[in-house]
Formats: structure tokens, C-alpha cells, sequence
């Protein structure tokens, strides 16, 4: 069973929670003076990296730090393919509005 679709709202408001992040690039490393495999998400925040994430593995940091570019891209991603679902929409409508009208232009010259 596919997932429903997203609806034009609903992409919006990902992409507008997107554009509110804290701008990137984010970066994940590992916090020095911890024991534990902990990760710091920061970014560049003038002259020091600001922590804006910590969690307890390296490959939900690998994962949180590729989100803020991630997100934009998946997001263009989507506008792309649906601009081209919807010109092939149209260019199959128009295609098949010519057919009928050829297929129908010569029955009109007959009669």
C-alpha cells in the first residue's frame, strides 16, 4: 500500500521549517571530554561552533548533521518530479486532444 501524498501545504511547511533552522553547514564530531560515543551537532556561529544537537551515536549524528542540507534537496527533488509529472500530464492531454480531433477531422470533412 503507497503512502498517501503530500499535499503542496505540507511541503511548505517542511520548507519553511527548513528555511528557520539554523543556517549550515552543520557539522558532526565527537565530544572530547565525554567517556560515552556522544556526538555534538554545531555550526559556525561567529568566531566559536555553537552546539545546536548532542546524542548518544555516531550514526544518528552522521544522520542529524546531513539533515539541514538533506532536507532543501529532497525538497527540490520533489518540486522537480512534480513539474515533470505535471508536464507529462498535460503533454498526454494535449496529445490525445489532437488524436481525437485528427481521428474526427476527416469524419467532419465527409459529412
Amino acid at each position: 500500500m503507497s503512502a498517501p501524498r503530500m499535499t503542496l501545504a505540507e511541503r511548505e511547511a517542511i520548507r519553511q521549517r527548513a528555511d528557520k533552522a539554523t543556517k549550515g553547514p552543520w557539522d558532526q564530531g565527537n565530544a572530547p571530554d565525554l567517556k560515552h560515543a556522544v556526538f555534538n551537532i554545531s555550526v559556525v556561529d561567529g568566531l566559536a561552533d555553537r552546539v545546536i544537537a548532542q546524542g548518544c551515536s555516531d550514526v544518528d549524528g552522521d544522520f542529524i548533521a546531513h539533515v539541514r542540507s538533506d532536507v532543501p534537496a529532497l525538497l527540490a527533488e520533489v518540486e522537480r518530479l512534480t513539474t515533470a509529472i505535471e508536464d507529462a500530464l498535460t503533454y498526454h492531454q494535449t496529445t490525445h486532444i489532437h488524436a481525437v480531433l485528427r481521428a474526427a477531422l476527416p469524419a467532419a470533412e465527409e459529412g
